[in-house]
Formats: C-alpha cells, sequence, structure tokens
C-alpha cells in the first residue's frame, strides 16, 4: 500500500487523479478501489482517448451490498466531472450482473456489445459498455451526503 501510496505524493493538486482507495468511514479499514481509463471511439483502452471509463473492485465478500460501491461511484464520478470529464463509460462483462444493475441505478445505459469478448471460467460472455446519462446521474448526487 504504501508503494502505489508514494506514486501520488508528487501529482500536482491540479492534476486529476486516475483512482482512489475506498475505505469504510468508521473502522478505516481497505475495502476496495476506483480507478478510470480512457476509451477511444469503438471503447478499446487508448491513451489518448476522448472518453473516461470507470471501474470499481471491492474484493471482500464481507464489505459488498453495503452500498460502498454506489457511494464510490458517485463521489469518482463528481470528481472527474469536477476535473474535465465529459463523457463517462463504465465496462464490464454480460455475467457480472451487481455491477449491471449498480450500472442501471446510477445512470448508465449500454451503448456497445462485444460478443463472447470476455473469457470467464471457461465461458465466453458479452462485453459491456455502458454510456452515464449525466441528466439520470443528477439527482443521484444531489441526494447523495457520501462526504
Amino acid at each position: 500500500m504504501r508503494k502505489w501510496v508514494s506514486r501520488f505524493e508528487d501529482i500536482p493538486d491540479c492534476t486529476a487523479r486516475t483512482g482512489f482507495q475506498i475505505a469504510e468511514k468508521c473502522s478505516g479499514e481497505y475495502i476496495g478501489w476506483v480507478n478510470s481509463y480512457r476509451v477511444d471511439a469503438d471503447f478499446n483502452i487508448a491513451k489518448d482517448g476522448a472518453g473516461v471509463a470507470v471501474g470499481i473492485d471491492i474484493p471482500a465478500l464481507s464489505a459488498r451490498g453495503k452500498g460502498y460501491a454506489k457511494a464510490a461511484l458517485i463521489l469518482f464520478i463528481r470528481y472527474l466531472r469536477e476535473h474535465g470529464a465529459n463523457e463517462i463509460y463504465t465496462q464490464t462483462w454480460l455475467g457480472n450482473t451487481r455491477m449491471i444493475g449498480l450500472a442501471q441505478k446510477l445512470g448508465f445505459e449500454e451503448c456497445k456489445r462485444k460478443p463472447n469478448l470476455r473469457l470467464v471460467r471457461g465461458e465466453y460472455y458479452d462485453g459491456l459498455t455502458f454510456r452515464l446519462n449525466l441528466k439520470s446521474l443528477i439527482p443521484l448526487m444531489l441526494k447523495s451526503n457520501f462526504n
């Protein structure tokens, strides 16, 4: 963790970060992370892509289902918007029903499906890209009190 944190010590405050670690508010227990990366017009990872895709990982099963992912993504999207991101996407695979549900709850709408893109536990699944409908997210951001 120290090595990961040290990568960001010399980044100026005006430079947008590409990710954050997530800790439980009361205990401070580390529970996961959010990250972002650039995507091109066909939604492939591209260093100079115009779009920004967000992702989240909460590895511990005991930390899931408590609203952490929703809160973290809302805060991270707010942060990215404040730093100039206009097109925000998320990507997953068809079998990841929890992420699909969260994406839809936050106002993401499917915009691209790539058949048989992901191999998971010996089975192929479609790769999915969702685009954030900012009008859907705004009410959630206004209601949220995750500071």
